[in-house]
């Protein structure tokens, strides 16, 4: 989480430059179809290092048919306090992270973008954030625990909506550093879900966690339609609705898990300690 972010800062910082209009054999559109025809050997480069991967070997186990096994799956994982929690938490996070677009689309009223164009030093403010975000939401983990270190990355998230929505002038462009440590509460949440899980039910207790995932897919279509109806503070006033229930919901966790060290299901009071 600190590393990766570095390589993407310095691609981030590349394509300003391409955009520029520093190179004149790469004038628009072509300076943006570089970029992707780029990205996209890079997507290659990627597909081609995972098929190195080494997976630890698992016993097979008797499989059950698919709509039984779903079933009893879905209901375990219902059983679960800490689990349905974490799924709201996960829920409410990402469509706080979904702000992200709505904040570039503010970029123009927030700054005088008619002269400079800031695609790739916004995406360099993003990683720039995620890459110290990663080291030090890290080291929060290991002093204080995984919920220490989902609560720190929900708290970024916030504090960028406010300062996206109250900051003006260039100092807003602090936002987007903001969201990129907060964007980290994405990796985070699952990581605490396999903390609540036993090994033989944590592939399974992921999936059912990120289908949380794609029903937050809704919410750039809902801050779009806030902005065009009722224009951006409707869109910040939602986006701090949801981030502020997810820490409610990962608050409400964190009261659970130190009353009760055992609950009516085996997976639910494992957390790693702080």
């Amino acid at each position: 989480f600190f590393l990766a972010p570095v390589c993407a800062v310095i691609g981030s910082l590349a394509a300003q430059y391409v955009l520029g209009g520093h190179i004149r054999q790469l004038k628009f559109p072509y300076d943006f179809a570089s970029l992707y025809a780029f990205g996209s050997l890079c997507l290659l480069a990627v597909t081609a290092s995972s098929s190195f991967y080494q997976l630890t070997p698992v016993a097979d186990e008797k499989r059950p048919p698919l709509f039984p096994a779903l079933v009893a799956s879905s209901r375990e994982y219902l059983q679960s306090t800490p689990l349905v929690l974490l799924f709201g938490v996960y829920l409410f996070g990402s469509s706080a992270i979904a702000v992200s677009p709505t904040l570039s689309l503010y970029t123009s009223h927030a700054v005088d973008t008619t002269r400079v164009n800031f695609s790739g030093l916004l995406m360099a403010l993003r990683f720039g954030g995620k890459s110290l975000g990663g080291y030090l939401l890290g080291m929060v983990a290991i002093r204080w625990g995984l919920n220490a270190s989902v609560t720190a990355s929900l708290t970024l998230l916030l504090c960028a909506i406010l300062w996206g929505w109250l900051i003006p002038g260039y100092a807003f462009l602090f936002a987007f550093g903001l969201i990129g440590a907060g964007e980290l509460s994405a990796a985070y949440i699952p990581n605490y879900g396999i903390a609540f899980s036993r090994r033989q039910t944590t592939a399974r207790n992921l999936s059912l966690l990120m289908m949380a995932s794609p029903l937050a897919g809704i919410s750039p279509a809902l801050y779009g339609f806030l902005a065009d109806r009722w224009g951006f503070n409707a869109s910040f006033a939602f986006a701090l609705g949801v981030a502020l229930a997810a820490l409610g919901l990962i608050r409400c966790l964190r009261k659970q898990s130190i009353v009760a060290k055992s609950g009516r299901h085996p997976d639910e009071w494992t957390e790693v300690p702080a």
